[in-house]
C-alpha cells in the first residue's frame, strides 16, 4: 500500500486563517537536514546541529577515522534544498549569496566546510513514498569544496556542483578518509569500492 501527503481539492485555502503546516520553504529546509542525516546514518558518521546557527554551518558530521594525520575528522556542512526535479547534465547550478560563498571559501578553516544541495521535486506530495517494504525519497543531494575560490564584488554568485559528487554514504566515507589523511575537499576523492 501506498502513503501520500494529500490536499483536498474541495478545501478553500482562502478562508483558513493559519496554514495548518509548514510552507514548503520550511518543508525544503527540513527535509534536506533529514536528507543529510539519513546519509551520514548509513555512513556511520555522527550529526549535530550548531546552536545558533550564525556562521553558514547548518549540520557539522563527525566520525571515528583514524587517518594518516589526524583522527576524528569533522565536516560542516552549508545545507540547501531546491525544487527543480532531478538534475541533468553534469553540473547542478545553484545561486548563493555574498555572505554563505565567504564563509564557504575561507582558506583559513580549521574543520573542512562543504555545500551541500538538495534536489526535490517541485510537486512535496512526491517527495516521499512508503510501501510495506521500502521508503523512497527524491530526489538526490550533491556537494562541492569552495575552498580557495576567488573573491566576488556582487551580492550573489552562482556555483556548479559536479553531479558525480553525489552526498550519499559512499563518498561521505571517502570525505572523511581524505580529511583525516590531512588533504582539502577540492581534490578528487580517493574512492573504495564498497562503504566499510
Amino acid at each position: 500500500m501506498w502513503f501520500r501527503l494529500h490536499w483536498s481539492s474541495s478545501t478553500d485555502r482562502s478562508q483558513m486563517p493559519t496554514p495548518p503546516f509548514s510552507a514548503q520553504s520550511h518543508r525544503q529546509d527540513q527535509f534536506s537536514i533529514a536528507y543529510v542525516s539519513a546519509v551520514a546514518a548509513a555512513a556511520g558518521c555522527a550529526i549535530s546541529i550548531p546552536h545558533p546557527d550564525n556562521d553558514k554551518v547548518d549540520v557539522t558530521l563527525s566520525s571515528r577515522v583514524n587517518g594518516a594525520v589526524f583522527s576524528k575528522p569533522k565536516i560542516d556542512l552549508q545545507v540547501k534544498c531546491q525544487a527543480s526535479g532531478p538534475s541533468s547534465g553534469s553540473t547542478l547550478s545553484y545561486s548563493i549569496d555574498d555572505d554563505t560563498y565567504n564563509a564557504l571559501r575561507d582558506p583559513g578553516l580549521v574543520v573542512p566546510r562543504i555545500l551541500v544541495v538538495v534536489l526535490v521535486p517541485r510537486d512535496f506530495q512526491t517527495w516521499l513514498d512508503h510501501t510495506d517494504t521500502e521508503m523512497s525519497v527524491r530526489h538526490s543531494g550533491y556537494w562541492i569544496s569552495l575552498k580557495g575560490s576567488p573573491p566576488i564584488a556582487t551580492n550573489s554568485t552562482t556555483v556548479h556542483l559536479p553531479t558525480q559528487n553525489k552526498f550519499d554514504a559512499f563518498q561521505l566515507q571517502a570525505m572523511m578518509r581524505q580529511v583525516a589523511d590531512g588533504n582539502d575537499l577540492i581534490t578528487p576523492l580517493s574512492l573504495m569500492g564498497t562503504i566499510s
